[in-house]
């Protein structure tokens, strides 16, 4: 079975071990499945977890490709969620990237089809 599947069929607290896998593909995997069942059912318990993986040190460190990071597959996974607290917590966590990770994620963003106003990132 891949790690899409496995990731759908998983429960929240096999999530959180994917999230702290040694496979940085697990981990993005996890970001991702969290991101979806965020916009289908909001749980404050389900974007403290995403939240606190992006923050890992390993995961704004290791690459996935390129110069992208799991941390920005996780702020991708973020920004998809349409809810006031999700959006909240991707600007607040915006500080965390500084200079060319920030170009990076935004570049990422944007190339994923979503944008960041110029404002949003003076006020994160």
């Amino acid at each position: 079975m891949n790690l899409v599947r496995q990731t759908q069929k998983a429960s929240n607290a096999k999530l959180r071990e994917f999230l702290n896998s040694d496979s940085l593909l697990w981990r993005a995997a996890a970001m991702d499945e969290i991101s979806n069942r965020l916009q289908t059912d909001f749980d404050d318990n389900l974007l403290k977890m995403l939240s606190e993986a992006v923050c890992e040190k390993r995961n704004r460190e290791i690459f996935v490709r390129g110069t992208i990071t799991v941390a920005h597959v996780g702020m991708f996974a973020l920004a998809r969620i349409n809810h006031f607290k999700a959006r909240e917590k991707f600007l607040s966590l915006l500080s965390i990237f500084k200079d060319a990770d920030l170009k990076d994620l935004i570049w990422y963003l944007e190339s994923e089809g979503i944008s960041i106003a110029f404002s949003e990132l003076q006020t994160a």
